[in-house]
């Protein structure tokens, strides 16, 4: 009996010893991954990323000489005052008027009225609610009441339309120190130390 030989296959040829080719095929892992769980690995990459940079800028500080360690204390010491002389020579000057749980913002201003100066209360609502019934009070003693300040809009309210428990208006020369602003929404006590005429 004769063995039989392989039949040859319409690639093979005799140049290339009978090897034919094969295509590679792609092979699919999975399905496409959902954006929460894309997002969730970049973030761990990128955390540990930023461990492993700085866990190698400790050892390169750790491995650093003596002088170098000093020059970089006397640096970061520098930088730290400059931040806090910058933090406390630059306040924010309408910080108290802007946290308020009523985001209410009040200045005291003069008001021309025949032949007088008339001081003012300009009262802003810089939040997104209307105000209903707002009652004001002045310096804890003199109390007046607008029917509604809508939101992004203002009153301006003299100090003659105030009164005390007597029924008496405040005298001309009262220096507004502080305003309690009350409504439904909220209420909140702003400071007029600063920006009183």
């Amino acid at each position: 009996m004769h063995a039989q030989q392989p039949s040859s296959s319409p690639g093979d040829s005799p140049d290339n010893g009978g090897f034919t080719p094969r295509v590679a095929q792609p092979k699919v892992v999975g399905g496409p991954r959902d954006k929460k769980e894309a997002a969730k690995e970049a973030f761990l990459d990128t955390v540990l990323n930023a461990k492993s940079l700085v866990l190698e800028m400790v050892e390169d500080f750790r491995a650093s000489d003596r002088f170098f360690k000093y020059k970089a204390s006397v640096v970061a010491g520098w930088v730290l005052l400059s931040l806090i002389s910058l933090f406390v020579a630059c306040p924010s000057s309408n910080k108290a008027e802007d946290t308020n749980e009523l985001s209410a913002r009040v200045r005291v201003q003069k008001v021309s009225a025949l032949d007088r100066q008339i001081t003012a209360l300009y009262i802003e609502n810089r939040s997104d609610e209307d105000w209903d019934v707002v009652l004001l009070k002045l310096n804890s003693t003199y109390s007046a009441a607008v029917p509604a300040i809508a939101a992004g809009r203002s009153a301006v309210i003299q100090l003659d339309k105030f009164s005390g428990l007597d029924g008496k208006t405040p005298p001309e020369n009262l220096r507004p120190q502080k305003l309690d602003v009350r409504c439904a929404q909220g209420e909140a006590t702003i400071q007029l130390t600063e920006g009183t005429p």
